[in-house]
């Protein structure tokens, strides 16, 4: 038996950002992060933060790039 895993990048990220479905990204038995992006959004996810709140600590720092 395998188990589930998500490859997440930055473009991945940002689409559900923007769905407001982080819940359904994360949910996974393993995340692999190829960017420092992706796994900065991760750990503001894990550590309770909304996603609004994450959009704009994110876009604010990023400039939405």
């Amino acid at each position: 038996m395998g188990f589930h895993r998500k490859i997440i990048n930055e473009e991945t990220t940002k689409s559900y950002i923007d769905s407001d479905e982080l819940d359904i990204l994360y949910s996974s038995e393993s995340l692999i992060f190829v960017d420092e992006f992706s796994s900065k959004v991760y750990e503001f996810y894990k550590k309770g933060n909304t996603i609004q709140e994450i959009k704009k600590t994110i876009y604010e720092n990023n400039q939405g790039n």
